[in-house]
Parts: C-alpha cells; structure tokens; sequence
C-alpha cells in the first residue's frame, strides 16, 4: 500500500518552497523590468550626447569655430560657406550670397549647390 503522510514529503516541495519560487518569479519580472528601463535611459543619453557632439565647436586655422561662423574653404575654387552644423571634424557648410539672386557654391564640383560637406582641416579663416 502506497500512503504517504504529510511527514513524508520532502521539504523541498512543501508550500515554503512553492511561495519562494513565486518571489523569484516575482523578483525575475520586477529586475528585468528595472534593465530595461535602465536600458532605455542609457540610449536616450547616448542620443543626447550624440546630439550634443554633432553641434560641438571644431578647429579651424588653430581657432575654434562654431556654427554661424564663416570659413573659406577650397572646392575647384576659393569661396566662403556659413557652418550651419558639425559633425566631429566635417563641417556642413550654407553657400554665401555673394551673387544677386543666386545662394549656390561655385565651380564644377559643387557648382549650384547651396550645402556642402568640408573637412575643419581643408578649411582657413579670412
């Protein structure tokens, strides 16, 4: 005959047991809720910052420079370009007004555009 008692079951299924295993689940969800959250607060701050680094100041001619200085810079001919943003050492530059009713870049490469993409180091101050 197969009786068992109350005495005779372990103690590692006892309902002490059961409820432990139900704080682990409990504490498992309740970590893995607080990772994630950290995770989320961890990238919104790398985006800050990246934000932050791409309108920085940049180097040019061994003076800083910043977005709405001018530079001059060398692009089949010599002209001048307005920072409109940076981005680590590449500068985004706006084409000056030099002609009446054109707001474009000169020459053959970047010949009526009005933004180009410069090196800091490829650029000087007047």
């Amino acid at each position: 005959m197969m009786s068992m008692s109350i005495m005779s079951i372990p103690s590692s299924i006892k309902t002490n047991n059961i409820k432990s295993q139900h704080g682990a689940i409990y504490a498992g969800f309740f970590f893995g809720f607080n990772l994630c959250t950290v995770l989320v607060v961890v990238a919104m701050l790398v985006t800050i910052v990246t934000l932050t680094k791409e309108n920085e100041m940049a180097s040019v001619s061994n003076k800083e420079v910043k977005v709405g200085d001018w530079v001059w810079f060398k692009a089949d001919v010599e002209q001048c370009g307005k920072i409109v943003k940076i981005k680590g050492s590449m500068l985004i530059l706006q084409a000056s007004d030099n002609d009446e009713d054109e707001d474009t870049f000169d020459g053959d490469y970047i010949g009526g555009d009005s933004r180009t993409e410069v090196r800091a180091s490829d650029c000087w101050l007047n």
